[in-house]
């Protein structure tokens, strides 16, 4: 045993730090083994301003995650390496919008809806995005230039197409020292950050 390993520099808990914390599939070829595995488990609970709630699998959120990968790409004309903003809200389609972007190998850009018209002008001027897509309709008439995305059921179904080696997950400071700058996450980054909180809560399945 070497220096660095008596004194613990390289492993925590018990796990030489070289070792991925997350290892194995992605988002999406996680969420397509589930689709196959588990159809009908329960993926995502959605409860809108009125209280009601809306249930998606996760054969249902494959389904629509590949139609709208598939708009993405034959509707609007993105290809892989894209970077796309979203404006997102607190709903089902955003986060399915999210993962086609994924899908279909795009960088992500997350762009908060309620920010100064100004300064949302200067972060997408500054990103060169493809393009801005809101969600959720109400976002698209606050922020002009964004473009509605479509309700996933009522696009046809697409084909399906195995998850492209995708851009990452880009956010923007909050500018508060100093002007705003473009801060970049992996999805490696992002899955570390799932799996500390399902530990952490003891999460598990269902």
């Amino acid at each position: 045993m070497d220096a660095a390993s008596a004194s613990g520099v390289d492993v925590y808990g018990g796990v030489p730090t070289s070792s991925p914390i997350v290892s194995g599939a992605g988002f999406l070829e996680r969420l397509d083994i589930w689709a196959v595995t588990r159809p009908e488990g329960l993926w995502l609970n959605v409860v809108d301003e009125h209280g009601a709630t809306t249930e998606l699998t996760f054969g249902r959120a494959a389904d629509l995650v590949g139609r709208l990968a598939a708009w993405l790409r034959d509707g609007l004309g993105v290809r892989p390496g894209e970077l796309v903003a979203v404006l997102p809200a607190n709903d089902s389609r955003s986060v399915l919008t999210v993962l086609a972007l994924i899908r279909a190998g795009c960088a992500v850009f997350f762009v908060r809806p309620d920010e100064p018209v100004q300064r949302r002008a200067e972060l997408l001027a500054g990103a060169a995005v493809r393009a801005v897509l809101a969600p959720a309709p109400g976002i698209a008439q606050r922020c002009p230039g964004s473009l509605v995305v479509p309700e996933p059921c009522e696009l046809p179904a697409g084909m399906f197409l195995p998850p492209i080696p995708a851009g990452d997950l880009v956010f923007a400071t909050s500018g508060s020292t100093a002007a705003s700058k473009l801060a970049v996450q992996s999805h490696y980054a992002a899955m570390v950050n799932a799996e500390a909180l399902t530990r952490h809560h003891g999460l598990g399945p269902g």
